[in-house]
């Protein structure tokens, strides 16, 4: 009997490839510890970083603990008369599975980057193997227990129940995602504009308390939200992948007896993750290199090249083998796999293009810089809106080909074929806000400039490396997206998806709506973020004797504790947004218009995030340019030039560590959602009542915050001018100081006296 007729098939090799992963883990854990520590002031600033960390984690845990138990009560509620308890089960597993990869790449990231620093004292073969072996616990985690999960729920349950698995990482993947977000980019606004314009301090400067919370962030958003992302994308796809095998070679898909494209599924899974262990194992540089960024990247692009082709040659040979007595069939889902793979490549190369200072693009934004920052904008606008184009059409080429090769199987595949190198790239992409720590500390503990250089270049190095891994997510999302959104249509019964229709037109217009939404409420809520840390850092430089000097030490904790704060409260209404609006939509207007809200949402949203990704990490590396020197001594650090790109950067931090990253979580949870519950939906306007029920409680929920909210922030602005809370001028100077205040933003060499005038500004809430 060929292989992959029984569902018992399907299942060794991914067990085998996820027992594995996770000795690699443990492997990599083990290596990371045992690299030396570093220095004591090396170590004190670090240990700040991982008590923030941990503070952040541990309040999210908290509010996660009570969404989740609600979430729960509700899928048990919408599934329960189809065996509900499967659901549930399966959801708080996907819960577990995607904390868990999160807080132990986090843990590992917090360990690693006071290593790191030690490790440049011997080179930087030596530092660059201890952040990459960190980058890599997070990613070997993520793959390895992606893979198990999806696997445990297939064999013990069915095919849809995971689904419900890919929820509940979508749960994790918004909070720590988005949230992560909001508090990193609150923390680095705020410490840019006062630490950067204000007061000319350097970028990672130890007197500067937003620049501690910032490197706090580091963590909590781009290693432990980019896991959950990426966890989520590569289940989506495995997901996906299953549920449509099923449907491609069984006629009746309740009773199938053909389980190959399954088996095939999880194959491309076992192998990504062998690929990626040899991969590692090749990032190597010789201990007498000179430190330059064309050897770092040739190492990791090698790296990312041997990963590549052992996929490929992997695929071949599991296709040849799954489908033994058709190895035609073999070759079309290897060439499936194969497209995926290239159309994320190219995609990635693409955006370097586009937003490495090597390249014109980026250089044409840095010498805007030269006019004030209004051009910077404007250019870096520019460049993320024409820089959607080939991603979309990549991403067109990649859907055209593989459906004509094996249908909406064959685009299921591409997508998993995209995501079959995630255990190498997300390795490298998580090893960037190691190497960026590395580089903070350095600078806060006044390291040797030769340790300084080093830790910068490995810096520089990982700012590539997001730029790249925040297209790969892109790609990703939207490609797992459109084959969840495929594998919903089949599930659901929906045999045509026709747009022209009044109903569903009218869910396609408000798919299209809710990535403006979404993006509109993070931004603004970075806003608010920034605004306390900018009060609470001009507190610091007016009230701290000597801190200005260098004589006495910030308190950071201070700006940790309201950047997670406020992140966790502005979550809220993106999370009922995100949440309710499916079942609205499903209730409301039926399955069919739930089908097109969800093709709007990608569509929309692939082209929001592509243009926030590559416009934030355009005007990034525009004033890092600057920094370097290429716009001459005149407009180095300091001037009027670097200013004007130190703005234009900040617009750019919401944007690529905020926006177009939660786009992804939006577009890929609501998939999973709308999947998961796909046979509760019905044609038509059955069930408008429920669906009228959801909109007005969505609607109360979303006013009820807003009326809290706004009554909070009003009372708390009363407050600072009658000096009852934080406050720059604690003699309670009246709100007429206000206008003082805006005087001093002009002129940043204003004495002690002049500047303690102010008081505290707070931004309008939405």
């Amino acid at each position: 009997m060929t292989f992959g007729m029984q569902k018992v098939d399907t299942i060794w090799f991914p067990i085998a490839g996820s027992l594995l992963g996770f000795f690699s883990v443990a492997v990599l854990i083990r290596a990371v510890l045992k690299s030396p520590k570093a220095s004591k002031e090396v170590e004190e600033i670090g240990e700040l970083i991982r008590k923030g960390a941990k503070a952040f984690l541990w309040m999210e845990t908290k509010i996660l603990v009570f969404v989740v138990a609600v979430l729960g009560i509700m899928v048990a509620v919408l599934t329960w008369e189809n065996n509900g308890y499967r659901e549930l089960i399966a959801y708080l597993f996907g819960v577990l599975c995607s904390a868990a990869a999160g807080i132990i790449g986090m843990y590992i990231g917090t360990q690693a980057n006071t290593r790191t620093v030690q490790g440049a004292y011997s080179g930087v073969s030596t530092a660059l193997r201890i952040a990459l072996n960190g980058g890599a616990v997070m990613s070997f985690s993520v793959v390895s227990l992606s893979l198990l999960g999806v696997t445990i729920c297939w064999i013990a349950f069915d095919a849809v129940t995971c689904a419900a698995f890919g929820f509940g990482a979508s749960t994790i993947a918004l909070f720590f995602r988005a949230a992560g977000g909001i508090f990193t980019k609150s923390s680095d606004v705020g410490a840019d504009l006062v630490g950067k314009v204000e007061q000319n301090l350097p970028e990672d400067d130890p007197r500067n308390a937003g620049a501690i919370a910032d490197n706090v962030g580091d963590q909590v958003g781009d290693i432990a939200g980019l896991g959950s992302d990426l966890f989520e994308s590569f289940v989506g796809s495995l997901v996906a992948g299953v549920i449509l095998a099923l449907s491609t070679y069984n006629e009746d898909t309740e009773n199938p007896t053909d389980y190959r494209g399954v088996a095939f599924t999880l194959f491309v899974g076992f192998v990504g993750i062998i690929a990626a262990i040899f991969g590692a194992l090749s990032v190597r540089t010789r201990k007498d290199v000179e430190v330059k960024q064309t050897v770092l990247l040739n190492a990791l692009r090698r790296g990312v090249a041997i990963t590549a082709i052992l996929i490929l040659i992997g695929t071949l040979i599991g296709g040849v083998l799954i489908f033994s007595d058709d190895k035609k069939e073999g070759y079309k889902l290897f060439g499936c796999v194969a497209i995926g793979l290239i159309v994320g490549l190219l995609i990635g190369f693409w955006t370097e293009y586009y937003t490495s200072y090597d390249y014109s693009p980026t250089l044409k934004v840095s010498r805007m810089g030269l006019y004030g920052a209004a051009p910077v904008v404007i250019q870096g606008t520019s460049l993320g809106l024409i820089s959607t184009s080939f991603p979309v059409i990549g991403i067109v080429v990649a859907i055209l080909t593989t459906y004509t090769l094996k249908g909406v199987f064959g685009t299921a595949i591409a997508a998993l074929g995209l995501l079959s190198t995630l255990g190498f790239t997300l390795a490298t992409d998580a090893y960037g806000p190691i190497a960026d720590n590395a580089g903070g500390i350095s600078e806060m503990s006044n390291q040797p400039k030769k340790i300084r250089d080093l830790t910068d270049q490995l810096d520089a190095l990982g700012n590539t490396n997001a730029a790249l891994g925040k297209a790969f997510c892109v790609t990703s999302a939207t490609i797992t997206s459109l084959a969840l959104i495929e594998a919903y249509r089949e599930y659901s019964g929906i045999e045509h998806l026709n747009v022209l229709n009044p109903v569903s037109l009218a869910g396609l217009l408000i798919g299209g709506l809710l990535p403006c939404l979404f993006s509109s409420l993070t931004m603004s809520a970075v806003c608010r973020g920034a605004s306390e840390v900018i009060n609470e850092v001009r507190r610091q430089f007016n009230e701290i004797p000597g801190l200005l000097e260098g004589t006495a030490k910030c308190d950071p904790e201070i700006c940790v504790s309201k950047c997670t704060k406020r992140a966790l409260i502005d979550m809220i209404v993106p999370g009922i947004l995100i949440l309710f609006s499916p079942l609205a939509v499903g209730f409301l207007l039926g399955n069919e218009a739930l089908g097109s809200m969800l093709i709007g949402t990608v569509v929309v949203g692939n082209c929001l995030a592509i243009y926030f990704a590559n416009s934030g990490g355009s005007w990034d590396n525009a004033k890092k340019a600057c920094e370097c020197g290429m716009l001459g001594e005149d407009h180095a650090k300091g001037s009027e030039t670097h200013k004007a790109l130190v703005v234009g950067d900040t617009v750019g931090d919401p944007f690529k560590d905020v926006s177009g990253p939660s786009i992804d979580v939006l577009c890929k949870l609501m998939a999973n959602l709308s999947l998961m519950l796909g046979k509760r939906f019905t044609k038509g306007y059955d069930q408008w009542v429920t669906g009228l029920i959801i909109v007005i409680l969505e609607a109360l929920l979303i006013g009820i915050y807003y009326l809290v909210i706004n009554k909070f922030d009003k009372s708390k602005m009363i407050g600072d001018e009658s000096g009852d809370d934080l406050s720059i001028d604690n003699s309670g100077t009246d709100s007429g100081d206000k206008d003082t205040l805006l005087e001093n933003q002009e002129n940043i060499d204003l004495d002690e006296n002049e500047k303690s005038s102010g008081s505290e500004i707070e931004m309008d809430s939405d």
